[in-house]
């Protein structure tokens, strides 16, 4: 067995942590429903496998449970525990054997002798190992030769720690391979997140992968960090900061107990992507592998879940007895979309092992212009440094038909000293930019050792370049040379960032970064991060390019308001989209949430919409990418508005949203709806002739057929936006334009003067025959009008329409049956809204029942009565319920402005009245004005 007590210097070294790795562990603790897929790595828990009743949640938890393995089911897999009790071992001495302690820098001598063997405190046993800190870190490392590691196999390390007096330090732990000649394996670190358990146990594990096959050796570190220590902390160079301030705890204990190491099977679980998007006429097959090297009878079972949790399909096969150890299976989905597979492996013990992986499947790409498909960007400002590959993030951009994206080229952790010569490609923007890729670089984080420099904040870069150039010239020049041969774009700042909009110096900085730019780049496009919250001042009302981000809070039918104050003299305007989070919403509502954003955002028709990459950040075996639901719902909603037009909203009915999207010769015309507010929405639905062979699509890529019946299409309508394509786009704007004008009547008795507008969309002259429907208690005249329309014109029918006194005010419906020859024969109906009321008076209602009053409990009925007009009314407000006498109140000269109240009892009737409407209303006392409510007894 080979020693390397020499080398701890080197081993130690990766206790510290890459920026994209440290985003890792943060990311794995918030990530979707994907909680469950962050673990994408085999687990051990007490905790139930989900059932079918009670599938996985669909947000996460904001803790990982305690996964430590049970000693029913490892007890006969521990490789090697570590309790420290080898006083009956012949160990006298005060470190456990083939540990030893971290002397380097950081790591003082003078602490070096206070992490030694305790047998005051301990988590089982007599005994544990302690550090107490003196100063600085401490930590104690298992040589490499001590622990030896079986190629394929995966491990579980498993401890207990206690800390005690710690404020600023932290203990972690941390494992990892070396091969053969003691080299250690960059790809299988793993660590710990950093511990404070204040006098309390705690129970921490971490996982190293089998899929390293030089893995000769493990290698486990014990550790107490100070933030200078910390992963991802960079120091300050000496020479470059005069004084830097670093809190430390200089005193302060930690206590490590069992560590033990459980060797587990090997369990993998991927599609045959590595970015996991199955594009038809391709179908997701999910690769398995389960190899033991224990000889345990094991059983796999694999269970496929849609983004609502549930089960849509499984199966089970039983290892052992030559069967292979590896297999791939293709589930039987009911759909496209997004999916995530369980794969859960027992043994007679109990569950052994369990891994996950989510997947998109989506519909056949469809193929558009270049110029359309950069309407559409990926913002992957924080994209880790293993996902920053050129063999995969284009790929996957190609997959969703996204042709733009930002990249970020600095971070807070990146070392400025060890960035690339100018002369040093960059393989992905390389490739993004022989794909002609829109492509935008980020600054979105200031180097840390630059923001100490400048005395500037690390999210905000702004701030940095406004500072003396000496802190920052020669490092972002470096950086600009590199870049500037293929890259014109360029941010500064984080999507959705406002730190300009705080700026007094912004008219005097903005020409000064330009200026910066001008000198590598011969017409940059400097691009300043905004939230749609701010005003935008006047120096940048007529920049080149901005980003503005649209947070959450602005709903999705506010957006088309929010684009109208943006000034015109913006060239290319970027509408960053924010998503509803996975730890609050459920998958449905982010899902419906996204396509209303992207609906409503092209309706205003920004260059460009953008989101921030849908997939997580975490890596498993053999899944880079973990998408998000919300990717299948981007790459489905913007291929269906890619190259189509707005053209005007279509009136279908009361509480229904319809939007005539124009398609041009690649792409058909298209209706999208949805139930916005519609009464009775469980029956929603639209009813009209729509083509010859209208298709419906769901935002996940659902194609279906909608059939004709007796001359009219029927399609169901939920509160999630509906695509239907194919449509009669002539139709569906001779449609959207009829309307009735004005469409509100005063609530009066008498001859109410309006016309129908017809507008004719065809080329040719439009003559046919017109006949209102319903309405048989109203005088309507012509009921039946004879029309001619000119090609792409528009005629106006005058209509008198006088309505009953006792009809109730509201929402009216017109509906008229019209047959016209045009490119053939059409016999189609049309509504258009009307509302009656009185303009300027505001009438609320309700009626409540005062059980005790009587022996049947009596109804009060209440009227609030408003009046917004500019003149003085005088009115009867009166109740009539069901044999009852009826009541009335005079609200003699209601003051402009005013509001008055009038109440109604009817007496010992509460029984009778039930559930019955009572009607309501006012009439005037000197005119023909009447307005009728219905208010209903709860």
């Amino acid at each position: 067995m080979v020693s390397l007590r020499h080398n701890l210097s080197g081993c130690f070294s990766f206790c510290g942590e890459s920026p994209d790795n440290t985003d890792m562990k943060h990311r794995m603790l918030t990530a979707m429903a994907m909680v469950w897929l962050t673990c994408a790595t085999a687990v051990f828990s007490d905790a139930q496998p989900p059932t079918e009743d009670a599938p996985p949640p669909a947000t996460p938890v904001t803790e990982k449970p305690d996964t430590s393995p049970t000693k029913a089911v490892l007890s006969r897999r521990v490789v090697r525990m570590f309790d420290f009790e080898e006083r009956d071992q012949g160990n006298y001495e005060d470190m456990p054997r083939h540990w030893y302690r971290i002397h380097q820098e950081g790591f003082p001598r003078y602490t070096l002798e206070n992490t030694a063997f305790d047998n005051t405190v301990s988590r089982s046993g007599q005994h544990s190992l302690k550090f107490d800190l003196n100063g600085g870190s401490a930590g104690a490392v298992l040589e490499t030769g001590a622990l030896a590691a079986v190629p394929g196999a995966n491990y579980i390390i498993s401890a207990q720690v206690r800390t005690a007096g710690l404020r600023h330090a932290r203990a972690m732990v941390v494992g990892y391979f070396t091969d053969d000649y003691g080299r250690v394996i960059d790809q299988s670190i793993a660590r710990t997140p950093l511990i404070l358990s204040n006098k309390t146990w705690k129970s921490v594990r971490i996982e190293l992968s089998g899929k390293h096959k030089r893995a000769a050796w493990i290698v486990l570190q014990l550790l107490v960090l100070q933030p200078g220590q910390f992963p991802g902390a960079t120091p300050p160079k000496v020479d470059e900061v005069s004084l830097a301030v670093t809190r430390q705890d200089i005193t302060g204990q930690a206590w490590f107990d069992d560590v033990a190491v459980y060797q587990l099977p090997r369990i993998q679980l991927a599609t045959q992507t590595s970015t996991n998007v199955i594009r038809q006429p391709d179908v997701p097959r999910l690769s398995v592998e389960v190899r033991d090297l224990t000889g345990q009878q094991l059983s796999a079972q694999v269970k496929v879940y849609d983004h609502a949790g549930q089960r849509v399909a499984q199966m089970e096969r039983q290892l052992g007895g030559g069967q292979s150890p590896s297999w791939v299976w293709q589930p039987k989905l009911p759909g496209l979309g997004w999916y995530w597979a369980d794969l859960e492996v027992h043994a007679r013990s109990g569950r052994v092992g369990r891994r996950l992986v989510g997947f998109v499947h989506l519909p056949e790409k469809q193929r558009y212009g270049h110029r359309e498909a950069d309407r559409f960007a990926i913002v992957a400002e924080d994209l880790p440094t293993a996902q920053r590959r050129a063999d995969l993030l284009p790929d996957l951009l190609d997959r969703i038909g996204s042709k733009a994206v930002t990249l970020s080229v600095w971070h807070r952790n990146t070392v400025v000293s060890h960035q690339p010569s100018p002369t040093t490609p960059d393989p992905l923007v390389r490739k993004l930019v022989d794909e002609h890729y829109q492509l935008t670089l980020c600054l979105h984080e200031t180097p840390q050792e630059l923001a100490l420099i400048a005395r500037t904040d690390v999210d905000d870069p702004l701030a940095l370049l406004a500072e003396d150039t000496k802190s920052w010239k020669a490092p972002l020049e470096k950086l600009l040379i590199r870049y500037s041969s293929d890259v014109s774009r360029w941010q500064i700042g984080k999507t959705g960032s406002s730190k300009a909009f705080w700026r007094d110096d912004l008219a005097t900085l903005q020409p000064k970064v330009m200026k910066l730019f001008r000198r590598y780049i011969a017409d940059p496009a400097v691009i300043l991060p905004w939230s749609a919250q701010r005003a935008l001042p006047d120096e940048l009302a007529n920049t080149k390019a901005m980003t503005m981000h649209l947070p959450t809070s602005v709903l999705p039918e506010q957006i088309p308001e929010y684009v109208k104050t943006w000034p015109a003299g913006i060239k290319e305007m970027t509408i960053a989209l924010a998503t509803l989070s996975p730890e609050r919403y459920n998958h449905d509502i982010r899902a419906e949430d996204l396509a209303l954003r992207l609906i409503h955002s092209w309706k205003a028709q920004p260059d460009r919409i953008a989101i921030t990459r849908p997939w997580s950040s975490v890596q498993a075996d053999n899944a880079d990418i973990l998408p998000d639901p919300l990717l299948s719902v981007w790459t489905n909603v913007t291929a269906q508005l890619a190259e189509r037009r707005f053209v005007r909203s279509m009136d279908v009915g009361k509480g229904i949203e319809c939007y005539v999207l124009e398609g041009n010769e690649a792409q058909s015309s298209s209706l999208v709806v949805w139930n916005r507010a519609a009464p009775q929405s469980t029956a929603a639905q639209l009813e009209l002739f729509l083509g010859e062979n209208p298709k419906a699509m769901d935002i996940w890529g659902n194609a279906t057929v909608i059939q004709e019946v007796d001359g009219r299409h029927h399609v169901p309508l939920t509160t999630t936006p509906l695509f239907i394509h194919n449509i009669n786009v002539k139709l569906a704007r001779m449609r959207a334009a009829f309307r009735l004008v004005p469409n509100f009547a005063e609530s009066r008795y008498k001859v109410h003067k309006h016309e129908l507008v017809l507008t004719n969309p065809w080329s040719k002259t439009l003559s046919g025959r017109l006949r209102i429907d319903g309405l048989e208690n109203w005088r309507i005249s012509p009921r039946l009008v004879n029309f001619t329309v000119p090609g792409d014109g528009t005629v106006r029918v005058p209509l008198d329409i006088t309505f009953p006194m006792s009809e109730l005010a509201g929402d009216k419906r017109l509906v008229a049956q019209m047959e016209f020859d045009a490119d053939q024969f059409y016999k189609i109906k049309l509504s258009a809204p009307l509302e009656i009321g009185l303009r300027d008076i505001v009438v609320q209602a309700s009626a409540v029942v005062e059980a005790e009053k009587s022996p049947r409990g009596d109804v009060v009925v209440s009227i609030m009565v408003s009046n917004n007009s500019e003149k003085p009314v005088s009115l009867f407000a009166f109740a009539t319920a069901a044999k009852q006498p009826r009541q009335e109140r005079a609200l003699a000269s209601l003051q402009p402005g005013d509001h008055l109240m009038k109440k109604f009892r009817f007496t010992d009737c509460a029984t009778e009245l039930r559930g019955t409407n009572v009607r309501v209303g006012l009439r005037e006392m000197e005119g023909p004005a009447m307005l009728n409510k219905m208010v209903y007894v709860p």
